[in-house]
């Protein structure tokens, strides 16, 4: 749920800031976390003054929280004139039968 919560803040964003003319969603899944990429070729923005929620609003406040709650991540990748990528990852969940839990990946390094 923290993923799709995140593609809809980024992709509204998308809408309402980035006069972007493309925008793509990316889903990568490996062994042991899921990716979600949400790029666009907008007009991109300086990501340091934009992370201050006081005087940016909460957008990516509320992304950066909701990851938090399942021990994700947020990056985001911009630059004025440039675009923006939001790269959000997350712990692949196992799920059976309706009940999901952290996917354990157990591995041994030998010498």
């Amino acid at each position: 749920m923290a993923l799709f919560r995140v593609s809809q803040e980024a992709l509204t964003n998308v809408l309402k800031h980035a006069r972007a003319t493309m925008a793509g969603v990316t889903l990568a899944v490996d062994a042991d976390r899921v990716s979600l990429t949400i790029a666009d070729n907008g007009c991109g923005f300086d990501t340091e003054s934009r992370i201050d929620h006081r005087t940016n609003g909460l957008g990516l406040l509320i992304m950066q929280e909701r990851l938090r709650m399942v021990e994700g991540s947020l990056r985001i990748e911009s630059r004025p004139g440039a675009g923006t990528s939001v790269i959000a990852t997350i712990r692949r969940m196992q799920c059976q039968s309706g009940f999901c839990w952290p996917t354990i990946i157990l591995s041994s390094v030998t010498a």
